[in-house]
């Protein structure tokens, strides 16, 4: 296979998932020995002058940020 395998993501939501469960299942287009974190943040009420450190800059922070699940490589 030449190139990058394809990227998948799913989900199972009630009535189709058992017992009121939400499944998620996601499998990745990075090597296959690469450990893929599912990682949730809850939602968050932000100070009003408080910022977000990315990579390079910081930024303002919005008010309000909603609840994610995120996968993420381990070593990011």
């Amino acid at each position: 296979m030449s190139g990058a395998p394809p990227s998948y993501s799913f989900v199972a939501l009630p009535p189709r998932a058992k017992d009121g469960l939400v499944v998620f299942g996601k499998n990745s287009a990075r090597p296959r020995d690469e450990v893929q974190e599912v990682v949730y943040f809850p939602a968050v009420d932000h100070d009003a002058e408080s910022k977000v450190e990315c990579t390079y800059i910081s930024i303002d922070q919005v008010p309000r940020t909603h609840a994610i699940v995120i996968s993420r490589p381990a070593w990011l």
